[in-house]
């Protein structure tokens, strides 16, 4: 009787299923799962897709316009975004807003046809519940709330079949001053946000109007900071114009755009700006620089704005230079580089190089160390070593070596970069922090940073078309340093050499501000100022007359500036610029404490009294008539940000630390493993027969 050999044995098979069941669960780790659209068309969850012409359409269009109207330091900024319905069905958009970090969003105002709804500022809670009772009612409703500095959250109720809405945000933006230039810049998307710590299993999201990612301990508003986003491939998906009019009161050498190619037209002492091509993709961050004529650049500047009969006072001055050379202490160099995910594509070349340029300037009395995070946080050396030739070469093959993939686990780097050995008498230590910034837990971060620096300066280095301000400002205002944007290669050389000439320059500090009388300003602590930067405070009072006396120290010398307070421009906005700064020193004073819930009151109080979003007021509009039929219902649609141009889109979002590439080399390994022993069985069984 022959006999019968299974060609599955039972082990072989368990062996097969097993396999498939790892390759599944490596290949898509961290995916969330596809939803299938008409045509066969994959998208994230929440982004509904119409068939047209054998290609799939979004079935919510976005447009938008931005202006800058400036006028001394600040720039009042009107950011106007028509949600376009391109199907026959009724809608509600979301949408994840990315804003300047140092924005004081102030009004808002939504048009419908002919019809203008102008928005209240209510507290959060209580706007969320009048938003979403409109909603239900089947009313035309806007809510704009705020979830991080620079994250806002936009969503837009009953849009019905082919309808537009035009929702219309004003807001002021303070200009950066560095190096006798200044700037603006307007964030147009984001970078996908790491968000740490296991999701919070019992909270329920509603699909199409949230994100990717899931809240958890650290970070409990996750789902409203995770969009989905689209690449755009060489089309303009979300176009935005952009236009501005400068009216400074100098005379300037110099406007440019880092990333945009504008037009600049001159009437009188007023300047027009706009782009060349007419509207662009939202890929990029757009900047704005202007540059006085040499020799006019101002030293010291005051701007006063009346409100409710109060006084209030923006006052920016730039301390002295000094021409005599000062001692320059040898320094430890901790030098942080990030490897995540997020980083691949342009971000980590440009990373790389800003590198390899900061090892060209460290001196021979130096002692330096190179880090490197991701998942997991590595270290070149065990320590700081001197920074001598050889020490050079390894940490340049070191760095040419690194590649991009992973979560983006930056607590654990800070740490380390923290507690890196400097024992040395007389060595300064600086932390350089190369990063994108994209983590969802920046609470966290500072105040791990306020906790632990102590003498050590930390100067973040922002990278990429679409990095995270919000951190790279804050990280290194606690951290008595500066930051440093790179958003093309070609840059790196020039920006990375002003950060080392900042770090070897000296400080001014120890400033104290001798007012006329009682006041309210902010900052309350007064930070270090590098040299070439202003220090730029606000204060309200009941009147501000006579003399404002600025002390302290620079290159070891102490310096005195006496400045008129009636010399001042009137600026218009200062006071909404002086709530926001109040409201943002009572947000850090929270954070950095944890108990962020004693400042809520006031906080609120402050946002109502100056119509202004914070983390607890938010802007909500409502039209009085019922827009939606009781017999239709509205689909929740989420409007996808644009991927940051030269970003790459990862298989998985940034919910956990997955490397989704090497994951994926893992699972087809394994699987190939698997079906090579099978073969090698089957083989055995055939010559056992034979």
């Amino acid at each position: 009787m022959a006999r019968i050999i299974p060609l599955y044995p039972n082990s072989n098979c368990l062996l097969v299923v097993v396999s498939v069941l790892i390759f599944l669960f490596f290949s898509g780790a961290g995916s969330p799962p596809p939803v299938k659209a008409a045509g066969g068309a994959e998208t994230g969850a929440g982004q509904i897709l119409l068939q047209a012409e054998s290609r799939s359409i979004p079935a919510l269009h976005l447009e938008s316009q931005l202006h800058f109207d400036v006028s001394g330091v600040l720039a009042d900024v009107t950011l106007k975004q028509t949600f376009i319905n391109q199907s026959d069905l009724w809608h509600n958009a979301t949408y994840v807003l990315p804003l300047p970090e140092t924005a004081a969003v102030y009004a808002m105002t939504m048009r419908v046809g002919e019809r203008v709804i102008r928005a209240v500022v209510q507290e959060k809670q209580q706007a969320r519940k009048t938003f979403e009772k409109a909603r239900s009612e089947g009313r035309k409703a806007a809510l704009t709330e705020q979830f991080r500095a620079n994250l806002f959250h936009q969503q837009v109720a009953n849009i019905g079949p082919g309808e537009q809405i035009m929702v219309e945000i004003k807001l002021l933006q303070q200009a950066d001053y560095d190096q006798g230039s200044f700037s603006l810049r307007f964030p147009m998307t984001l970078t996908p946000r790491f968000v740490p710590d296991r999701p919070q299993s019992e909270v329920v999201i509603t699909p199409g109007r949230y994100g990717w990612a899931a809240p958890t301990d650290q970070v409990s508003e996750a789902h409203l900071l995770s969009p989905d986003m689209q690449a755009a491939n060489g089309r303009v998906i979300n176009p935005v114009e952009i236009s501005a009019k400068l009216n400074v009161g100098m005379e300037l050498r110099e406007i440019a755009s880092a990333y945009h190619q504008i037009r600049v037209m001159r009437h009188d002492a007023e300047y027009d700006i706009g782009l060349v091509d007419g509207p662009v993709s939202m890929d990029r961050d757009f900047v704005l620089t202007w540059s006085p004529v040499v020799g006019t650049a101002p030293r010291a500047a005051v701007f006063r704005e009346q409100f409710d009969a109060t006084d209030y006072v923006m006052l920016m001055v730039v301390p002295p230079e000094r021409d005599h050379a000062i001692r320059a202490l040898p320094r430890d160099m901790v030098m942080v580089i990030d490897t995540s995910g997020s980083m691949d594509g342009t971000s980590i070349v440009q990373a790389k190089a800003g590198l390899q340029q900061a090892l060209q300037r460290l001196r021979p009395e130096d002692r330096f160390n190179l880090l490197a995070f991701n998942d997991a946080t590595t270290s070149l050396f065990t320590n700081v070593v001197p920074a001598d030739a050889a020490n050079l070469q390894a940490a340049s093959q070191w760095t040419a070596g690194l590649d991009a993939g992973g979560g983006t686990m930056m607590e654990p780097a800070i740490q380390a970069a923290l507690r890196a050995d400097s024992d040395g008498d007389g060595y300064l230590k600086h932390v350089i922090f190369i990063t994108d910034g994209a983590v969802a837990n920046e609470d966290t971060l500072f105040s791990l940073l306020a906790q632990t620096l102590g003498d050590t300066r930390f100067f973040p280095v922002g990278i990429g078309s679409a990095p995270n301000s919000y951190f790279m400002r804050r990280a290194a205002r606690l951290g008595r340093g500066t930051h440093t944007h790179i958003g093309d290669i070609d840059e790196v050389q020039a920006q990375m050499g002003e950060l080392f000439d900042k770090i070897d320059r000296p400080v001014a500090s120890d400033i104290e501000i001798h007012w006329p009388g009682e006041v309210d300003v902010y900052p309350r602590r007064m930070p270090s100022v590098y040299q070439g930067e202003p220090l730029i405070v606000v204060a309200r009072a009941d009147s501000l007359e006579g003399q404002v006396r600025i002390t302290g120290i620079a290159a070891d010398a102490p310096f005195e500036q006496v400045i008129s307070l009636d010399l001042e421009q009137q600026s218009a906005g200062t006071a909404k610029y002086w709530a926001r700064q109040k409201i943002q020193d009572l947000v850090d004073e929270g954070v950095m404490t944890g108990q962020l819930d004693q400042f809520k009151n006031e906080i609120i109080e402050v946002a109502l009294a100056h119509s202004l979003v914070s983390r607890f007021t938010s802007l909500v509009a409502v039209e009085e008539v019922v827009s939606r039929p009781p017999a239709e219902q509205a689909r929740e649609a989420a409007v996808r940000n644009e991927m940051a141009h030269g970003q790459r889109m990862q298989v998985g979002y940034p919910q956990t630390a997955t490397r989704a590439r090497q994951s994926l080399l893992i699972g087809l390994s394994l699987l190939l493993i698997t079906v090579g022993l099978w073969f090698v069985r089957v083989r055995h069984i055939a010559r056992s027969l034979s």
